[in-house]
């Protein structure tokens, strides 16, 4: 399986998505982790290209479900907030942040089926670094 990443708050964050965060995701939002992905987090258009749209709280929710497995216990969806808000101004994009969180959630078999993407993201503007605090 491939893995992917983000580099966020100084640092490159494993993206990890289980059983148990899509429990988790459905059970907060009330719907089914491919709904939420496909109209709230990684909303697609007619030519299944990502619109840029999405509902922000949801999406921070999202990466950080995928990214909390090892940032610790003092990781919080503020402090991921705040490592987002510093990226996007050293120009990251949040597209680039939930393009590889939605391939790591695709290709950990936790929508019941496993996708590997064929293609990476033409940016990688999304790697900009954050400071940590």
């Amino acid at each position: 399986m491939k893995e992917y990443s983000v580099e966020l708050g100084g640092a490159q964050h494993a993206l990890r998505y289980t059983l148990t965060e899509r429990k988790e995701l459905e059970k907060r939002y009330a719907k089914g982790l491919r709904e939420l992905i496909l109209t709230d987090v990684y909303p697609l258009d007619e030519k299944n290209e990502p619109t840029g749209g999405g509902l922000i709280e949801r999406q921070i929710a999202f990466l950080f479900m995928g990214i909390r497995h090892k940032a610790g216990p003092k990781f919080t969806e503020q402090k991921l907030e705040g490592w987002i808000d510093d990226a996007v101004l050293k120009g990251g994009h949040m597209l680039i942040y939930l393009t590889h969180a939605v391939r790591a959630a695709m290709a950990s078999g936790v929508l019941g089926y496993v996708i590997e993407a064929s293609e990476e993201p033409e940016e990688e503007k999304g790697k900009a670094e954050a400071s940590p605090e």
